[in-house]
């Protein structure tokens, strides 16, 4: 009797034994494979976020670049400088095709229009903003008459909402006078083509100012 009992609790042991030494490592094993496949994960998956803010920093950065020559062109053309001084001599067609002709790098992401120097729009590249007005005292035209350049502004900082989501501004000056300003401004959706294809399905994206 006390012999079988020992064998029985022999092979119990023995088994216990077996079953130890053979799943524990296998139990390790997982575990590190999982952890090297989350690893990976993680890599991977940093890497691919790294490739899509490249490329829409790219392309928001060529947008840009893009919009400062249109702004730039149409702020030293004659034509545009003598239209906004109020000179009687220039056709208003002449003016749209130069405005046009000017801003035609950059239409396909943001509308283009010539502002006198009261605010007042006197031309547009699109025709549903109308002979709508924008404040000289405040807001995009102050700072671009101010800093006497470029600049560009988020437009919820000024005008409370609507369609735009970006404004630029630059001074059209002669003989250091303020005759009118070159402004663009991109819709909310113009923006988001931009960026469209840029992230995938399961990711955000965030533009954040420098604050």
């Amino acid at each position: 009797m006390m012999r079988e009992r020992w064998n029985r609790s022999f092979r119990g042991k023995l088994l216990f034994g077996f079953l130890v030494t053979g799943i524990v490592p296998l139990l390790i094993c997982v575990l590190m494979m999982v952890g090297v496949f989350r690893g990976s994960l993680e890599r991977n998956a940093a890497e691919t976020a790294q490739t899509q803010l490249a490329a829409a920093g790219a392309d928001m950065d060529e947008l840009f670049r893009v919009c400062a020559g249109v702004m730039d062109t149409l702020a030293q053309d004659p034509q545009v400088r003598a239209a906004l001084s109020g000179s009687r001599e220039v056709e208003e067609q002449d003016i749209y095709y130069q405005l046009y002709a000017g801003a035609a790098p950059a239409l396909s992401r943001a509308d283009v229009s010539l502002f006198d120097a009261q605010g007042r729009r006197r031309y547009s590249t699109a025709n549903d903003r109308g002979g709508t007005a924008l404040s000289a005292d405040w807001g995009v035209l102050r700072a671009a008459r101010e800093t006497g350049e470029l600049v560009f502004r988020d437009v919820e900082d000024f005008s409370g909402g609507g369609p735009d989501c970006l404004r630029a501004a630059r001074p059209v000056t002669e003989g250091g006078r303020v005759l009118g300003y070159v402004v663009l401004e991109m819709t909310d959706r113009q923006f988001q083509s931009l960026l469209e294809g840029k992230y995938g399905a399961t990711s955000s994206l965030l533009v954040l100012d420098p604050y």
